[in-house]
């Protein structure tokens, strides 16, 4: 088990994903409380709810740079797509919270957002598939150079 390449990342993955968990449990709390109470859009909840997502955005970018120092893949092509898919999480919350403080009436601005959440996290994927095939391709074809007689003729 040591030697399985994502062991390192586990527990770094494992506290994000419960701060991501916390901070989405403290926003729906806040929601339900505000429709429960009749209170619409107020002052007090839109800041505390930019404050969850600040808070999020903060804790996206502290396993970033905790990724970055430990780089616990154990190749190189997964740590560059571990880091570009932070920065895209970290976008992706930043654009949610400039799409929710967006009025209604400028249709065109709320649309735009619209555009780039999507193109964000459509892109984010794509572009993490196309990363993997190519590295996929280049670590075959540097295997392809490989002699494994000599690691056979060792393993007698």
């Amino acid at each position: 088990l040591s030697r399985w390449p994502f062991c390192a990342a586990c527990p770094s993955l494992a506290a994000r994903h419960m701060a991501a968990a916390i901070a989405s449990l403290h926003c729906r709390l806040c929601w339900g409380c505000a429709s429960y109470l009749h209170l619409g859009e107020s002052r007090i909840l839109s800041r505390r709810l930019y404050g969850v997502a600040a808070v999020a955005v903060a804790v996206i970018i502290v396993f970033w740079s905790l990724h970055r120092r430990t780089l616990p893949f154990a190749y190189r092509f997964q740590n560059a797509l571990e880091s570009y898919l932070y920065g895209s999480s970290a976008l992706f919350v930043v654009l949610a919270m400039v799409y929710t403080a967006l009025p209604d009436d400028p249709l065109a601005a709320r649309l735009g957002t619209e555009a780039l959440i999507a193109f964000v996290l459509f892109g984010s994927l794509v572009a993490g598939i196309i990363f993997s095939i190519r590295e996929l391709k280049r670590t075959s074809r540097s295997l392809a150079e490989v002699d494994f007689s000599a690691f056979l003729s060792a393993a007698d």
